[in-house]
């Protein structure tokens, strides 16, 4: 079977670091594995390459940067690459990692069968971008350059409809993408299938507890504002002035909190919390064995790869009650659910967990057994090559 990967990264094609291609570059190693596959994968990159290695044909699709600018003549363009990268290859079958970037399209260009890998849903975020009380123009107003951002989004907004209603087939691993799948494109076909994680997290030894009278709580956030830093702020100011909670909250992913600091006019220094950027793997892994508990804040979510290798390790994890996460999470049994941006619920949560050493460790070792059988590569590998035979009626 010839497989096309569309996808947002470059999976392993001239991987560095400890990305090793994140969770696509992880999916690919074990599917290259299979006898019978023959995969070739697309992805942004600054030329229109085709490179064949191991086995792998790798095609480079010219990126549309600066979509504010002729936006209609740049996505032309790519869909002419992405119809020729398919007349190249000739796949049975074409596997498109998320309904964010255009290459959805291709679903309106072709008889091949076209299946989406749901990741986060546009439209839905949207909606959930700003936390409460902040509108777009007061966002821009304060911060012009996220006007770019914004601009963008009511490109691709649009955009992704246009891919709902024109693809038949959807795959994904919450009930919140199905339900998605389902409003969207009524008339398509839905098919559950986990998603990969990296293998130094499958790998790693179970978290365990350690108590100290100073709790450390980590979280994995991105840039964009409904990741919650701004709950992270009010929820440690309310752990340090109102409960006098000795604690450090380390806040991996992001450098700097300047767009929450200035919203909640809370200086993270202020309330001990912590921004440490981007980490390797194995640091990441470390921070996270030695923490007390994994907090995720977000506004909107589907299904959360910080939350899966939280579980992995085998952490007590609480987690905002967002898009695909009860999915995940099982309230009071492989984690603890709080309404999203109830800061005063998710404060008592923590304090709740670091008071009860006997339910961290239980949640912990339950949740580490439900993400370590959803995560199992070769169960994920028989998923998606089943999903493969039936939209190809093989």
């Amino acid at each position: 079977m010839r497989v096309l990967w569309l996808a947002g990264n470059n999976a392993l094609y001239r991987y560095s670091g400890d990305q090793h291609g994140g969770w696509i570059g992880a999916l690919q190693r074990e599917v290259q594995k299979e006898d019978g596959i023959m995969l070739a994968v697309g992805f942004p990159w600054t030329d229109c390459i085709k490179e064949e290695r191991d086995g792998v044909v790798y095609y480079g699709i010219k990126d549309i940067r600066h979509p504010i600018f002729r936006y209609k003549a740049k996505l032309n363009k790519q869909m002419q690459r992405l119809q020729a990268i398919v007349d190249d290859f000739k796949p049975n079958v074409i596997h498109v990692f998320g309904t964010e970037i255009a290459y959805g399209m291709i679903a309106g260009l072709t008889k091949i069968p076209v299946i989406i890998h749901i990741q986060g849903v546009l439209g839905a975020i949207y909606e959930a971008w700003l936390p409460q009380n902040l509108s777009w123009r007061g966002y821009i107003l304060h911060y012009p350059k996220v006007y770019f951002g914004y601009d963008a989004l009511q490109k691709f907004v649009p955009r992704e409809r246009t891919i709902f209603s024109q693809c038949r087939y959807f795959m994904g691993r919450t009930d919140w993408d199905k339900d998605i799948s389902q409003l969207l494109s009524p008339e398509s076909t839905y098919f559950h299938c986990d998603e990969m994680l990296r293998p130094e997290i499958l790998q790693a030894g179970a978290w365990q507890y350690h108590s100290s009278d100073d709790v450390t709580i980590v979280s994995i956030v991105g840039e964009a504002p409904y990741k919650g830093t701004d709950t992270i702020l009010r929820t440690a100011k309310i752990l340090k002035d109102d409960a006098k909670m000795n604690f450090t909250w380390n806040v991996i992913g992001i450098r700097f909190l300047r767009f929450a600091e200035r919203l909640t006019g809370i200086k993270a220094a202020d309330v001990n919390v912590i921004p440490m950027g981007r980490i390797e793997v194995n640091h990441l892994i470390k921070r996270m064995q030695e923490a007390t508990m994994f907090v995720h804040p977000s506004y909107i979510e589907n299904s959360s790869n910080a939350i899966c290798e939280a579980q992995c390790l085998g952490m007590p994890v609480i987690a905002t009650h967002a898009g695909g996460t009860t999915t995940l999470v099982e309230h009071e049994s492989t984690g603890i659910v709080v309404p999203a941006n109830d800061v005063y619920m998710l404060a008592a949560q923590i304090i709740r967990l670091t008071n009860d050493s006997d339910k961290c460790v239980s949640m912990g070792k339950k949740a580490r057994m439900v993400a370590l059988m959803r995560h199992n590569p070769q169960k994920i590998v028989s998923e998606l090559l089943g999903i493969y035979k039936s939209v190809t009626n093989g």
